[in-house]
């Protein structure tokens, strides 16, 4: 979300959007990845129900990793 659009909502309106989605498809699991050092984005799938399961070592161009997070639906 752009930095002027934080703090807004405007993000948990998008991702609880994509998962409702979701699961009128029948979908069971939701995957991403989010870089290890974003932790604003890390803190935020938290209290969103995503667990943290693995991490993809040199995952982005610039060598930093990915931690990849997983929502049941």
């Amino acid at each position: 979300v752009h930095t002027d659009f934080r703090k807004k909502g405007v993000a948990s309106e998008l991702l609880d959007s994509a998962v409702s989605l979701l699961k009128a498809e029948k979908i069971e699991k939701f995957f991403l990845e989010v870089r290890e050092g974003n932790f604003p984005a890390r803190s935020f799938y938290i209290k969103k129900n995503f667990a943290e399961v693995s991490v993809r070592k040199k995952y982005y161009s610039d060598g930093e990793n990915a931690v990849v997070m997983v929502k049941e639906l």
